[in-house]
């Protein structure tokens, strides 16, 4: 029986305090090292958590969250950077489908391989014991659709947005060359890249807990150019889309 509605999480304060001006009844908590924020929003019950830049953070945080609340789903959200062949540009909104990891692998004179090809599964896989996880973690397709349709027919942050859904790619080097992004992009037909989101789909795995990845891109994977990026831009349309879909997520 779930306790709470939505466990929303982020990787820095930044991307979640436009919300927490919006939320109700709000009761902070620490929680070891964590500070939890709890409160309602729209009819729902939610929990913050800054989980810190990373995977190892990630997991940590949201595990320590998982032991002791059933949510009925875990909402991650942030700012991510585009490959140049998905077609989004600064500002627009991406919502993962697929996760994966992008760098856990090995190196060998043919050219990268993952971890199928070293014969160790990443997650045994609870609902086809012969479909072992290796680099590639499933999300719930419904809450993506359903995401999708809200905030492309609701008005929720000035002009019209781009969104779209696909395969984001978790790596913990961020890729400042641009051909290590097309190479990335080609390697796993994904949309963009970020420091977090295999993680939070790993634990969600783990538990059996729909996950919902939403990100605004900051940037395009590119050679570095930070002149090029626009990061508040991004931090407000994801707190802005999250806002939204919470307000009509049963219209």
């Amino acid at each position: 029986m779930t306790d709470l509605d939505f466990i929303i999480i982020t990787a820095t304060e930044h991307e979640q305090h436009t919300i927490l001006e919006h939320i109700h009844h709000k009761k902070i908590e620490a929680a070891g090292t964590k500070r939890w924020i709890y409160g309602d929003f729209a009819g729902y019950s939610l929990l913050f958590i800054v989980t810190g830049i990373g995977c190892v953070n990630t997991a940590h945080a949201l595990t320590l969250a998982l032991e002791r609340h059933q949510p009925g789903a875990v909402v991650q959200i942030g700012i991510g950077g585009a490959y140049v062949s998905s077609g989004l540009e600064v500002g627009d909104i991406a919502l993962a489908d697929e996760e994966y990891y992008g760098d856990m692998g090995v190196v060998t004179v043919d050219g990268w391989k993952g971890m199928e090809y070293i014969g160790i599964p990443v997650l045994e896989n609870r609902h086809d014991e012969s479909a072992p996880i290796f680099n590639r973690l499933s999300l719930d397709l419904g809450f993506v659709s359903r995401a999708q349709k809200t905030l492309q027919k609701s008005d929720w942050d000035g002009p019209r947005s781009n969104i779209m859904s696909g395969h984001f790619i978790t790596v913990q080097q961020c890729s400042g060359v641009q051909g290590i992004g097309d190479a990335l992009a080609d390697r796993f037909n994904g949309i963009c890249e970020n420091m977090e989101g295999a993680a939070a789909a790993h634990i969600c795995t783990l538990k059996d807990i729909p996950l919902l990845e939403l990100r605004c891109i900051s940037n395009l994977v590119i050679d570095r150019d930070l002149s090029k990026w626009n990061i508040p831009l991004a931090i407000s349309r994801t707190q802005s889309a999250l806002l939204s879909i919470l307000t009509h997520w049963d219209d």
